[in-house]
């Protein structure tokens, strides 16, 4: 399984639970722990996070009705993992930021589909 494959599936799933075990999701995927780790870390870092998982529920579902998707985030907001995943960048219309590191930003989500302001 190709890695945005993986990653699409561990979407899918804590879409779903909202919460994943490592250890029986490497079963499922066939992976080792430690690759399935690496991909968490990846998606913390691309994704938009909730600590709370109610507070998650209802900004997935804002995202998921939305004709645009505007993100507003700040630079202490950007590269930080919470507990629960809202959805992926690339679900992502809009970036407005003030992070004046534009460049790591394009370059650490290169392949998703959105417009940096």
């Amino acid at each position: 399984m190709l890695k945005e494959e993986r990653h699409q599936y561990i979407l899918n799933r804590l879409g779903e639970n909202y919460r994943i075990y490592i250890t029986a999701l490497s079963q499922e995927l066939g992976v080792a722990d430690d690759t399935l780790r690496r991909d968490l870390i990846e998606l913390d870092e691309q994704g938009l996070t909730a600590p709370d998982r109610k507070e998650a529920m209802v900004k997935s579902l804002m995202m998921k009705r939305a004709q645009k998707r505007i993100v507003l985030a700040d630079s202490h907001k950007l590269n930080k993992a919470k507990d629960y995943v809202i959805a992926s960048l690339g679900d992502v219309d809009y970036l407005v930021t003030e992070d004046v590191k534009v460049e790591s930003i394009k370059e650490h989500w290169a392949r998703t589909s959105y417009t940096l302001l």
